[in-house]
């Protein structure tokens, strides 16, 4: 998000007379933020709050932008002490708790992000996005009946979002697989994600005992991933050939592979009735995949829902 100039937040918090070298700093850090510099920008915030002569107002700014800066370079735990610093100078700031909670998740501090997701409910309790939270942190802990709740009142809360691939996957975990079917076969003709929309749609099928929905396939290369996986659900390919091809190519790309080639082999094997052999798969799928991943959050819930 862009920051406004830095003229208008020093007259908002009643700053006059000549611009010391802390807010030169803070601008700087402001015009590196907001054009994705995040080295630079936490150079400039590190100078700016260094100075400790910025009113409260403009302190959180750095700090806050200067977290956001570590979160985008996968800085984990100091984004964390920033969060937790500009929290202590406005305890109420919703969109702190958020990426603060966010980043617990990612960091693998699933408890630490508790209080900051309630403290949300309380402080929101119309935002969407803090019960999708609080779901996630419930499946966690295995509790899998309070983590449909809290879907269902994420779901219902946002209705705007419904064309949305996250959408319909939370509609598939609370079990509205017609709306989620509903969803992914319109996903899979257009944008950025049809391919994992078609991937979705293939599974939703499968689990309304439909056949493999070939007229929607996308046109692309096959041979590119995820084109295996496709495949393998078009019973073009091995199981094995799958995972063949999830370790190969850039190295960078391959945890990202191994973790999709485990989920989507995996939920395949549990719509056609195969838990025994779905169970491994997604265990791993479930400690692999990395929180960003749009199968992160079903890995974790069919993980621990499989028996």
């Amino acid at each position: 998000m862009k920051k406004i100039a830095l003229a208008a937040l020093l007259l908002a918090a009643g700053t006059a007379g000549t611009l010391a070298s802390s807010y030169d700093d803070l601008n700087a850090g402001i015009q590196h933020y907001n054009q994705g510099q995040w080295e630079a920008a936490i150079g400039a915030f590190d100078k700016a709050l260094a100075a400790n002569d910025l009113v409260p107002d403009l302190k959180f700014i750095a700090l806050y932008d200067r977290a956001t800066s570590r979160t985008g370079l996968g800085q984990l735990d100091p984004a964390i002490a920033d969060y937790t610093s500009a929290l202590a100078l406005r305890p109420n700031e919703a969109q702190v708790l958020v990426d603060r909670s966010s980043v617990y998740f990612r960091s693998g501090k699933f408890e630490q992000a508790g209080p900051d997701i309630e403290r949300l409910i309380v402080l929101r309790p119309t935002f969407a996005h803090a019960y999708g939270l609080r779901a996630l942190l419930n499946v966690r802990r295995g509790a899998l009946e309070q983590s449909r709740q809290d879907f269902k009142t994420s779901v219902k809360l946002a209705p705007e979002n419904i064309r949305n691939l996250s959408f319909g996957i939370v509609n598939w975990l609370v079990g509205e697989v017609d709306r989620a079917d509903d969803i992914f076969s319109d996903l899979a003709g257009r944008g950025t994600n049809k391919t994992y929309a078609w991937l979705w749609y293939a599974l939703t099928q499968a689990r309304l005992g439909k056949d493999v929905p070939q007229h929607a396939l996308p046109d692309i290369d096959l041979a590119a991933w995820p084109g295996p996986i496709i495949k393998f659900f078009l019973g073009k390919a091995p199981q094995d050939s799958v995972f063949a091809a999830a370790d190969r190519g850039e190295a960078s790309a391959r945890d990202g592979q191994i973790c999709e080639a485990n989920f989507y082999v995996g939920e395949w094997l549990v719509q056609h009735h195969d838990q025994a052999a779905a169970k491994p798969l997604l265990d791993k799928a479930a400690a692999g995949c990395p929180t960003g991943f749009l199968e992160w959050m079903p890995a974790q819930f069919d993980s621990a829902a499989l028996k």
